[in-house]
């Protein structure tokens, strides 16, 4: 769809997650409901794997691939800390790009949120 493998680019992604998270597009009776579609990955690969074993972490994300395009998006929650993230790649190996790059971008916001305090 517009040349988009997935349908959205993924700043429409991260738009999509801030705007759920400040009650700006979706109505905040529903967030429960969100919370659990996102929040129960079926297939546990992707940032679900890159994110498996790590303490005191929530994600609620969508993923997608077609042929050897992979995307994942999500929310990531932890205490004192909540960011967004967005992969999409076109490469056949793209899946284990986004469980590498999901425990870079952790460590990084980790590290972050620890100078500040």
């Amino acid at each position: 769809m517009h040349n988009l493998s997935h349908g959205a680019s993924a700043m429409q992604a991260a738009r999509f997650y801030y705007g759920v998270m400040n009650g700006t597009i979706i109505d905040a009776k529903y967030l429960p409901d969100l919370e659990e579609i996102f929040g129960s990955p079926a297939i546990k690969h992707k940032f679900v794997t890159g994110l498996q074993g790590r303490k005191d972490v929530e994600i609620y994300r969508k993923s997608g691939t077609w042929r050897d395009y992979h995307a994942d998006s999500a929310v990531v929650a932890r205490e004192n800390l909540v960011y967004i993230v967005v992969y999409i790649d076109n490469h056949p190996d793209a899946g284990r790009g986004a469980v590498d790059g999901i425990k870079i971008v952790d460590n990084v916001m980790l590290e972050y949120t620890n100078r500040k305090r």
